[in-house]
């Protein structure tokens, strides 16, 4: 499922693609990090079958990845293209969303795909914050939590 992922959102910069060989190192980056700082990693499941997976955090001044202290950040989210369209991937927003929200953010963050991502993120409530990542150069989103 990574490989397929990070095939996806490296297309339009096949200079970026991950090779095969870094999956392996780049879970035990990620198992790291999940046991070091707010930070989760959860897949999404049907039957027998992993169809999607999301990280996101919570950002920390400790965290390298922070860019918006005291914001949640999905940094990564993805639903098999097969079970797209069917509720899974609203599924799993609902529930990282939720998860976040039990630390009381000012927001919550993300970089939006401009392929897939930008339609799905606006459905969810995020809008565009006039920002671009400098590394992805991807749309910023977000959504602003109430007080």
């Amino acid at each position: 499922m990574l490989i397929d992922y990070f095939d996806e959102i490296t297309w339009s910069n096949p200079q970026d693609k991950v090779p095969k060989r870094f999956i392996p190192k780049l879970l035990e980056i990620i198992a790291e990090e999940t046991s070091k700082y707010k930070e989760w990693l959860y897949l999404c499941g049907k039957g027998s079958e992993f169809i999607g997976f999301c990280l996101f955090q919570i950002d920390t001044p400790d965290n390298p990845m922070c860019k918006r202290e005291g914001w949640g950040f999905i940094r990564e989210f993805y639903v098999i293209p097969s079970y797209r369209h069917k509720g899974y991937a609203r599924q799993m927003c609902i529930f990282a969303e939720n998860k976040i929200l039990e630390y009381k953010p000012a927001g919550i963050y993300l970089t939006a795909d401009p392929n897939n991502g930008i339609p799905f993120w606006r459905a969810m409530g995020y809008s565009y914050s006039n920002k671009v990542d400098e590394k992805n150069q991807n749309e910023i989103y977000e959504k602003r939590c109430e007080a």
